[in-house]
């Protein structure tokens, strides 16, 4: 049995002990055998025949017997039926990532299949996991890893970001894929499982065209995926893509079989695997995927894709192999409206030339803000497969060379963030990354220099605090620690231990409170409220959910919001409960966690009286002291960071909601003073006001200037094709902004 970290302990012992939740498990070890094999060998590479399963989307709630239910069929099926030489899971496992989730899914599975059973997690493990897809590890292990059987090559992948719906291949899991796959060499045929579907009209993955570049050079044949709960087959860069049925919806799963034939490639066959008579399922063929020979649509990927910009309208090229058998050949900006969804996408056709097979056309670029942009390419031939291609292109501003861009400089990182950056003393940003990293970057006109990086064991998903001179700095890390450190060197002042992951934002407040400094963060469910100079803890208390904002005080309160449904107001001396309110219930917890106000930053209105709390349908305002209602105002403001207020004899408070819709209201009744709408979505990164602008950072890297007064658009400009949560910050009319794609940039504003 592999050992438990120690915080593992504390998390094993809520509500009941280490014990009883293995025993509850059925033993979750037999389940962990592939978690310490990262690109090792399991099973055999010699050729021969054999048969798996792939599972998907099960989403198992001890309040859903349906869904256990479904599976225990299957698994009944795998049990009696033949036996497979191991199952694959692709995702969504679980409903919410709650413990009883996983003691319920241990349960259902048979002593017989335990060590054959390989996942990866899908969103729904790690978008409300309060516990950091803690407990997905310590049953499954990591989300990506690799295994050979019969000789073929099985590679997991996990493109999943902690408390988000969309996923992202970050740098380090696309090096040791590379890494992955040079060892496997390219003939050995490969399957590669993970949860999103990848390609065709699918845009659930911001850099997916990064997998399909990595993985061209080598034999992969077969992609499963799952997410989208039903069954769609497409061949596109020689790749065979299968979206499978969810589980959750009906007791269907994929069977598939490794056949040799003579004289023939080896195939694998996949079927459709159903329950319609009988205690075994019906299997009928959904297709054979050759596992040698010509690849899908390898005579359709273009030979270039050339964007000519010196012309006064772009001019799109692309060259086909002589052997293309092309019907069509299309191009389209990537759809930066979609976020972590599909779309059938604004194709238009590119015109053969004459020359060769060699087609063209007129970029359109009307509507589009100036800025950086992916055109897709899409080659489709007669049999329908197709191979895409992506190329970036940037759009000047009207009446400015391309070379003169409001982005003077880009810092790059190892790794994505997604944490909001803050500015310490005017010249320095402080950066958190998912790889655990706190870089301090010193800023200029001409670019960043790295002043000093400190790296914690778990991802900084919270935005870090300041002190007031900026001089200390204070974190969350999913290592289950805070952290308080020097801003001038990075040097550790203290950290602090908790049970749980902190994926929380810190809040300091000054001794005029209580007469200490000190700093109030949320640990999972426990509030804490720590001295800002040493780390003790002044109190804690218990909440009825995972909060994963940022706490405010007001008036001898702390004000949070939780899973449970409900917001807390707490005396910010002793941590006694003065109030708490419902704003959202439903009988079953995921519901409830679903639409609660667990990610909401609590905002104290102008009046001094009121604090401002969200949830996914609703802005709610309440009494500071009483938690009574003030205003409601309808719309998802709960994903959008903080508001922003504007001061002036008529205030307004700024709320952009999370489809992109901007509303200013009067902050005392909550009464519309105006509205607009930008081109993307919006989650997390908090609106910025700068000289009586309000700038909005979107989810696909379109940052949108409002007038503060008008509402009205002024500026736009797209500065990345990755997704963006992490908050802007401005220093020295420079707006700071980083993204997934671990890039810093300095944006001119004004």
């Amino acid at each position: 049995m592999k050992q438990i970290p120690e915080h593992m302990e504390s998390m094993l012992n809520r509500p009941i002990d280490r014990r009883g939740f293995l025993k509850a498990a059925g033993g979750i070890v037999g389940l962990t055998v592939l978690s310490s094999f990262t690109g090792g060998t399991i099973g055999s590479a010699k050729e021969e025949e054999f048969a798996f399963a792939v599972l998907a989307d099960t989403h198992i709630d001890p309040n859903s017997p349906k869904h256990s239910g479904n599976l225990s069929r299957i698994f009944t099926d795998l049990t009696d039926g033949q036996k497979p030489a191991f199952i694959l899971h692709v995702g969504d496992v679980v409903e919410s990532g709650f413990q009883e989730e996983y003691q319920e899914y241990a349960r259902l599975v048979p002593s017989t299949l335990k060590d054959l059973i390989h996942a990866v997690p899908g969103n729904h493990e790690a978008r409300w996991d309060e516990w950091g897809k803690e407990f997905y590890t310590q049953m499954f292990g990591t989300g990506n890893y690799s295994f050979d059987r019969g000789g073929v090559h099985v590679i997991a992948l996990d493109p999943t970001s902690l408390l988000q719906e969309g996923g992202y291949f970050d740098p380090i899991q696309l090096e040791w894929l590379r890494s992955d796959l040079q060892k496997t060499g390219k003939k050995t045929p490969i399957v590669i499982y993970l949860h999103y579907p990848i390609g065709k009209n699918f845009y659930y993955i911001s850099n997916q065209e990064d997998f399909f570049s990595i993985v061209e050079p080598y034999n992969v044949r077969a992609v499963f995926t799952g997410h989208i709960h039903r069954e769609e087959v497409w061949k596109q860069n020689g790749i065979t893509i299968i979206s499978l049925p969810g589980i959750k919806d009906a007791p269907i799963y994929h069977w598939v079989e490794k056949k040799s034939l003579p004289l023939q490639p080896s195939v694998l066959a996949v079927y459709h695997a159903e329950f319609t008579s009988g205690a075994l399922s019906d299997k009928k063929l959904l297709v054979e995927i050759p596992l040698s020979g010509e690849k899908p649509a390898e005579n359709e990927k273009p030979q270039q894709v050339h964007l000519d910009e010196s012309a006064s309208e772009p001019v799109l090229s692309v060259k086909l192999h002589p052997h293309a058998r092309a019907v069509s050949v299309r191009y389209q900006f990537w759809p930066d409206v979609t976020y972590a969804g599909s779309n059938n996408g604004s194709w238009k056709e590119l015109l053969p030339t004459g020359q060769g097979n060699r087609f063209e056309t007129v970029v359109d670029t009307a509507g589009l803000a100036p800025g950086v942009y992916r055109i897709q390419v899409r080659v489709t031939n007669e049999a329908g497969e197709f191979w895409d291609e992506v190329a970036d292109m940037e759009i000047p501003a009207a009446g400015s060379p391309a070379a003169v861009s409001r982005i003077e400089w880009e810092h790059k990182l190892d790794a994505s963030v997604q944490a909001g950056v803050v500015i310490a003393q005017e010249n320095t940003a402080i950066v958190s990354q998912l790889d655990g990293t706190v870089t301090a970057l010193e800023l200029s006109a001409k670019g960043a220099q790295r002043k000093w990086a400190y790296r914690t064991q778990g991802a900084i998903i919270g935005t870090p605090a300041l002190n007031a001179d900026g001089s200390r700095v204070y974190l969350g890390s999913a290592d289950h620690r805070v952290y308080a450190l020097n801003t001038a060197d990075g040097r550790p002042v203290w950290s602090y231990g908790g049970a749980q992951p902190v994926l929380s934002s810190p809040l300091w407040i000054d001794a005029s409170h209580d007469g200490k400094e000190s700093v109030i963060v949320a640990v999972g469910r426990t509030l804490l409220k720590l001295d800002a100079a040493t780390g003790a803890v002044l109190w804690t208390a218990n909440i009825g959910g995972f909060f994963a904002g940022r706490p405010e005080v007001l008036n001898g309160a702390v004000f949070v919001a939780a899973g449970d449904g409900k917001a807390y107001a707490l005396d910010i001396r002793t941590g006694a409960l003065l109030w708490q309110k419902t704003l959202f219930t439903h009988a079953s917890p995921y519901r409830t966690l679903l639409y609660s106000p667990w990610y909401c930053n609590p905002t104290i209105l102008p009046d001094k009286q009121s604090v401002l709390f969200s949830t996914v349908s609703n802005a709610i305002a309440l009494n500071g002291a009483t938690g009574n209602n003030v205003w409601t105002l309808k719309g998802g403001y709960m994903y959008s960071g903080y508001s922003v207020q504007v001061p002036g004899p008529e205030p307004l408070l700024v709320l952009p909601d999370e489809w992109g819709a901007t509303t200013a209201v009067n902050p005392a009744n909550g009464s519309v003073r105006w509205t607009n709408k930008t081109k993307q979505r919006i989650f997390h990164a908090a609106p910025v006001l700068h000289e009586g602008i309000v700038y909005l950072a979107s989810v696909n890297g379109l940052l949108t200037g409002l007038d503060a007064v008008t509402g009205n658009v002024v500026e736009e400009l797209q500065f990345s094709t990755n997704y963006v949560f992490s908050s802007p910050a401005v220093s020295n009319g420079r707006l700071i902004a980083a993204g997934h794609d671990g890039i810093v940039r300095g944006i001119r504003l004004g």
